[in-house]
This record gives structure tokens, sequence and C-alpha cells, in this order.
């Protein structure tokens, strides 16, 4: 060989090698690309699932708070005018079993009476009452900061779909009473 064929032959190499290395490095980026997009692919995906199981811990942590009844609803908290020998009905739909308690805050309980009725079908009377009962305010204890006299009565409430729920304040006095009425829902 003499060394024009062999500077030809050398050339040669370098140029295939040259072209080898082009494709190489187009390949090399491809594959960049390629694995960059999957990889962002995936990000999504674990932001995906985090935002998921934060919602659904967010869910399992409301769900054992009504478990364990610590969530509280005021259902009627304001002044009650009862006449005498008349009642006043509250009737709301409790979704969650749990109890309601029922304050009466004045200076004449020991003529009111609460009574709590709830059952399947339709308020007022249109359907099947599972439960029905009525206790009398005792006066309670006195208000530590003198004035009126608080009492409070608690009842269960079983959420069975398509419930109703009535809370019934009587007046069994001579005269009207006007007195704080709250209704608090623990479930």
């Amino acid at each position: 060989m003499n060394g024009i064929e062999q500077r030809w032959k050398f050339k040669d190499i370098a140029i295939a090698l040259g072209l080898i290395c082009i494709i190489l490095v187009v390949s090399l980026a491809g594959v960049i690309v390629y694995y960059v997009s999957v990889v962002n692919g995936k990000d999504n995906t674990i932001q995906t699932d985090n935002n998921q199981i934060s919602s659904l811990s967010s869910e399992v942590n409301y769900l054992n708070g009504v478990i364990d009844l610590y969530d509280i609803e005021t259902l009627f908290n304001q002044n009650a005018s009862v006449q005498a020998g008349q009642t006043m009905v509250y009737e709301f739909t409790a979704n969650y079993s749990g109890y309601i308690s029922v304050t009466m805050d004045g200076l004449n309980l020991t003529s009111t009476w609460v009574k709590v009725t709830w059952g399947q079908g339709v308020a007022g009377g249109g359907g099947e009452v599972i439960y029905d009962e009525t206790r009398n305010f005792t006066g309670g204890s006195n208000n530590p900061f003198g004035g009126d006299v608080i009492d409070t009565e608690y009842f269960p409430i079983l959420e069975n779909g398509g419930s109703y729920e009535a809370v019934t304040i009587g007046n069994s006095g001579n005269q009207t009473i006007t007195e704080v009425l709250t209704i608090t829902f623990y479930y």
C-alpha cells in the first residue's frame, strides 16, 4: 500500500467513525428526550396518586370523626316562646347516628318539657315512629353567673335511611315562656 491509499483508508475510517459518532449523539439525544417525557409522565402519575392519597386520608379522618362522634352541629340556637298549654316543633333530618342535646336556658323551666321523636317516613305522622320519648325539664342547675336556670336533656338519634327527627318543646304551665333553646347534634 502506498501512502495515498493509506491516507484514503484512514480518511474513510475517520469519516465512518464521525458518522457513527453523529448517529450515536442523535440516538442519545432521542433517548434522552424519550426518557425525560417518561420521567415527566411518572412525576405526573406520582402527583396524581399523592393527591388521591391526601383526599382519601382526609375522608378517612372525617369518617373516623363520625364514628367517634367528634362532629357537632348546632341545629337551633335562639329564643323560643311557647304559650301556655302549647308546643313548638323543630324538625330535622339526621344523616348519621349519634345523639342530640336539648338545652333550655330561662327563668321558669319546671313547666317545660321536651319530646324527641324519630322514625321512618314523613315527618308529622305519615310514617312509622321508632323512638318517642318525653322528659320534663327539672329546672337543672342555677346559672353560676346568677339569673337564668339551665337544664339539658340528651336523646339518641339513629339514622335509618329516609328517617325524620322532631324535637317538640311543650309548656304545661299557665303563662307563656320565653327561653333560649339550643339543640345540638353530636355525630
